[in-house]
């Protein structure tokens, strides 16, 4: 499983004309299981995605299809992480 972190460097402006691509991109691979959630950070500095289903070497695959991080108007931390405890609701999120 994979935290994920989006942080944008450039300005609302630049950033605007990509807004849909990245939009499409998130959807597919929320479609495709990928990605289990993805949201907006409250600042607009970026946003969040929780992977699963994916090695490090395919997810670097996915991210660099992202249209920001094409157009280089941001980057990605990620972190590998193994799921231990959840609310009842998340438990298959521990076999992720």
């Amino acid at each position: 499983m994979f935290l994920i972190s989006l942080t944008l460097t450039a300005t609302a402006d630049q950033i605007e004309p990509h807004n849909k691509a990245h939009g499409e991109w998130v959807r597919r691979y929320i479609t495709e299981g990928k990605f289990l959630l993805a949201g907006q950070k409250k600042n607009s500095s970026g946003g969040v995605l929780l992977a699963t289903g994916l090695d490090a070497v395919e997810l670097a695959r996915v991210l660099g299809e992202d249209s920001y991080v094409m157009a280089s108007l941001g980057s990605y931390e990620v972190t590998e992480c193994a799921i231990k405890l959840t609310q009842p609701w998340l438990e298959g999120l521990k076999a992720a």
